[in-house]
């Protein structure tokens, strides 16, 4: 569509990994500058393949809790690599 250049496409990338609560105690012990007391984790719905777990209706949001999560993470990285103006298209079509 000529909204960004092919090299910044081919150029960009999300890294993504989750670490289990145990992999990140062990790094954090490991460093040794810090002492873990206590570990939570926050549950996300991923509803995004529909309701075909016939869940209720709170857990039933066709992917809005996993495009919101995502999106924390991956727009201020899209910003950063091409720019706002191709954030605005998308926010405002």
């Amino acid at each position: 569509m000529g909204l960004i250049e092919q090299e910044k496409l081919y150029s960009f990338s999300i890294p993504q990994y989750t670490p289990s609560s145990f992999e990140v105690k062990a790094e954090v012990e490991k460093e040794g500058s810090f002492a873990i007391n206590r570990t939570e984790a926050s549950e996300i719905t991923w509803a995004a393949c529909g309701n075909k777990f016939n869940l209720p209706h709170p857990f039933n949001e066709d992917g809005h809790d996993a495009a919101k999560c995502m999106r924390s993470v991956a727009e201020p990285l899209l910003i950063d690599h091409f720019g706002e103006s191709i954030i605005d298209k998308w926010r405002n079509p």
